[in-house]
């Protein structure tokens, strides 16, 4: 993919042909009856071919130098991406600033049609992206802030945070951004990319916390249910029925508990990444949202799941107190037990540094 950007501005310098005449040249040099006339009539041709080789391209433009069109007709193009830890992460952008991430180490040749249309179909549509958006703008209000001070800037989209970053529309928000490259020891030029990044990150986050506030009601509701089972007059004598009806209720009460505590702490966390903003305190953030995707994503789906049975075969008052209990103890039970397990298994915040 590199070779691919960079080829058309260094291809007449990295080949065979050039290494020879370059030999060449300096071996005259050496062996000229004034060696250091000679060596100064070369820097002075050298430096005429680098202008003429500046003049043919022009000035750069930097879009179209980080971009690289693909092979066939499409509506988009490769651009570079961002450079984390020495590996460039390139991505395909379309003509609507609709993004695609590509992997590093992906040829050119590897992208063709079929390879969009696959990606597309994995990319959250615009009105998931919108509702999103509610929650993403929790986790970005420190963000606004740290650039544009006290003034009420609304955000639509993901897509809208990295373009009002890389055309900020006032003096001071140019001047914060400044300082925020330098505090993140990048150039300007970079910001967008690492808003990329940042938004990538909270848009998951974004999308766990809509999950988790559309199941924990349901959730909550059970829990009233499971409580009246084990007050019914039928089963209160029943130890089983009891035990299990407690065991339930203290572990979803800890389940969903945690949830909200998951979330608080991101946000604190990403509060307190902007109050000294560093390449290292971002990627601690970062990470430590990431190393909490696979227990969120199981435990929300384990509930959702769970609940979801629970009201197929019971909504709208279905089912007497005997069939909803043995229903609990047969094939709710061990679910509760397998997503509190892997609530369990969740990164511990105590263990993060500050």
């Amino acid at each position: 993919m590199i070779n691919n950007f960079m080829k058309p501005y260094f291809d007449p310098y990295i080949n065979y042909k050039f290494s020879k005449e370059m030999e060449d040249k300096l071996d005259e040099i050496l062996e000229s009856n004034s060696p250091e006339e000679a060596k100064i009539n070369f820097l002075n041709e050298s430096y005429k071919k680098i202008q003429n080789h500046v003049q043919k391209y022009g000035d750069p433009d930097p879009v179209n130098l980080t971009s690289y069109p693909l092979p066939f007709e499409t509506r988009y193009v490769v651009k570079t991406g961002r450079v984390q830890d020495k590996i460039a992460y390139p991505y395909l952008q379309r003509d609507d600033n609709f993004y695609i991430g590509l992997p590093p180490d992906i040829a050119i040749e590897e992208i063709d049609k079929t390879y969009i249309d696959e990606n597309e179909k994995l990319q959250l549509s615009d009105s998931k992206s919108k509702e999103l958006i509610h929650y993403m703008t929790e986790f970005t209000k420190p963000l606004i802030k740290n650039i544009y001070g006290n003034q009420q800037k609304e955000i639509n989209s993901v897509n809208q945070l990295i373009e009002m970053f890389k055309n900020p529309d006032q003096e001071l928000a140019l001047k914060n951004l400044r300082e925020l490259a330098e505090g993140l020891q990048m150039d300007l030029i970079e910001i967008p990319n690492f808003l990329e990044d940042y938004g990538d990150i909270f848009l998951s986050l974004a999308y766990f916390q809509e999950c988790a506030e559309k199941i924990i009601p349901n959730v909550e509701v059970f829990i009233s249910e499971i409580n009246k089972l084990k007050a019914n007059e039928q089963l209160k004598f029943d130890r089983n029925i009891v035990k299990t009806c407690e065991y339930m209720d203290f572990n979803l009460n800890y389940i969903t508990g945690n949830l909200k505590n998951r979330f608080d702490n991101f946000q604190k966390q990403s509060e307190v990444m902007w109050n000294d903003i560093t390449p290292e305190s971002f990627r601690r953030v970062k990470d430590m949202i990431a190393s909490h995707h696979a227990t969120l994503g199981g435990v929300l789906c384990g509930l959702a799941v769970k609940m979801a049975r629970w009201q197929e075969k019971f909504a709208d008052g279905r089912g007497g107190p005997m069939q909803r209990a043995e229903f609990l103890m047969s094939e709710m039970r061990q679910g509760i037990e397998k997503i509190t397990s892997i609530e369990r298994s969740a990164p511990d915040f105590s263990q993060i540094r500050p």
